[in-house]
């Protein structure tokens, strides 16, 4: 498969333009389901921001498999860290909660971008 079209095809998320100004605020893990070659172009520009990156591809396990959730906690500061997880698909959610973490699903209309700011304005 041609490298370019799948470049076309990942588009980066609005809330990306956020990261800095939540990271003021929070550790931000990122956990993806993609392969590391298709997404390193595109987090960069943001990696400065994030405190800890994992992809499906470099650890073998994908959502909503518990196993990566608990990997990524791993890599929070303590064990009772309180936790906000943003995916846009429900089922990728419940391992989360069953886990102890705040969730929210991620709209289309980015609503939940303003409620992420609210989360980390009250929990700071």
């Amino acid at each position: 498969m041609d490298r370019s079209w799948i470049l076309q095809q990942l588009k980066p998320l609005a809330a990306m333009k956020h990261l800095e100004a939540w990271g003021q605020h929070a550790d931000i893990h990122l956990l993806s389901n993609h392969r590391i070659e298709w997404l390193a172009l595109l987090l960069e520009p943001i990696l400065p921001f994030l405190k800890n990156t994992t992809i499906s591809s470099e650890v073998g396990y994908c959502k909503p498999n518990r196993e990566v959730y608990e990997l990524v906690q791993t890599h929070f500061p303590k064990e009772q860290a309180v936790v906000l997880f943003v995916d846009d698909q429900e089922k990728n959610l419940v391992p989360a909660r069953a886990m102890g973490w705040h969730t929210l699903l991620a709209d289309a209309e980015e609503a939940w971008i303003a409620q992420v700011t609210a989360f980390l304005n009250k929990h700071d």
